[in-house]
């Protein structure tokens, strides 16, 4: 069914941008803003986060940034990785990089 989903709003964008001679581009970015707001609301405007439409599945995609840090030093599970975690999702994973965990 969530495929069925994706590819529904990839129809949608087409068939709006048809119907009212908008821009892909610019239904793209307004559903990827309107996202990204609602992320912000529900997460919080102190976090990073990315939003992004994924052609190829239809599918608006959200990241969240985290900095890796060192065990001892982690203390906010809101903005920040402890290293042996972010290792486990990126095996390149370097203190002070971020690393961005999908939402």
């Amino acid at each position: 069914m969530a495929d069925n989903m994706f590819s529904d709003l990839s129809r949608v964008i087409d068939q709006v941008g048809k119907d009212k001679g908008i821009d892909k581009k610019v239904i793209v970015e307004a559903i990827t803003q309107g996202m990204l707001m609602a992320a912000r609301k529900k997460f919080g405007t102190y976090r990073e986060i990315e939003a992004s439409y994924n052609e190829a599945t239809g599918e608006v995609e959200l990241l969240e940034f985290k900095e890796v840090v060192e065990r001892e030093k982690f203390i906010d599970e809101e903005v920040e990785i402890p290293l042996d975690e972010a290792l486990k999702l990126d095996p390149e994973a370097q203190l002070e990089d971020s690393i961005g965990i999908r939402i």
